[in-house]
């Protein structure tokens, strides 16, 4: 049997027929599960649920951070892998699609960084679509690095995507805002 190279899945998702909210909610939907799932947790440690989205056209990138419950090294880990599902059914992973295809949707190169509450290290993977097609690898390391302990119990996940294929014009960024925003005023 021969193994697809996830590059080019991965490279596949650039075709998807996407709108601007739809990648955007894909992303958003992970941090407000992630939130909502540990609701408690994060009010304990004083955390406000927060997500930001920055659209760079000059620079063809997208970052989206929040401020929910981050990911431990093994599940950012677990994160990249194409359609592996979360065991946890009622939220983040269902399908094991959405973050992956949203960000190969907005361009070739991810570096995603987050933090899980209460844990001492940050946890950094960096996929450059282009770099595992012509390598023809599968692996995409992710580092981690120790934070200073006062950020114990902060958490967090940042999305920037580079490389774009697309630019973003005022018309089409505020019908993405006027959607979001209708989705996401619970």
């Amino acid at each position: 049997m021969i193994e697809q190279n996830i590059g080019l899945t991965f490279a596949n998702y650039s075709s998807m027929s996407y709108l601007l909210q739809d990648a955007l909610a894909e992303l958003i939907d992970n941090s407000f599960d992630s939130y909502n799932k540990n609701k408690k947790a994060l009010e304990e440690a004083g955390s406000e649920f927060c997500v930001s989205i920055t659209i760079n056209n000059q620079k063809k990138s997208v970052e989206v951070r929040d401020s929910a419950y981050g990911m431990s090294h093994e599940e950012l880990k677990n994160a990249l892998i194409p359609d592996r599902r979360n065991p946890d059914h009622g939220h983040i992973g269902l399908y094991g699609r959405g973050m992956k295809t949203a960000c190969g949707w907005f361009g070739k190169k991810w570096t995603i960084t987050s933090k899980k509450l209460g844990e001492e290290y940050e946890s950094t993977a960096v996929v450059d679509i282009a770099e595992l097609i012509s390598s023809a690898s599968n692996f995409i390391p992710v580092t981690t690095k120790k934070v200073a302990s006062k950020y114990k119990m902060k958490s967090y996940t940042k999305i920037l995507v580079e490389q774009g294929e697309r630019s973003y014009h005022a018309r089409t960024q505020s019908a993405a805002k006027a959607a979001l925003s209708v989705k996401y005023q619970r």
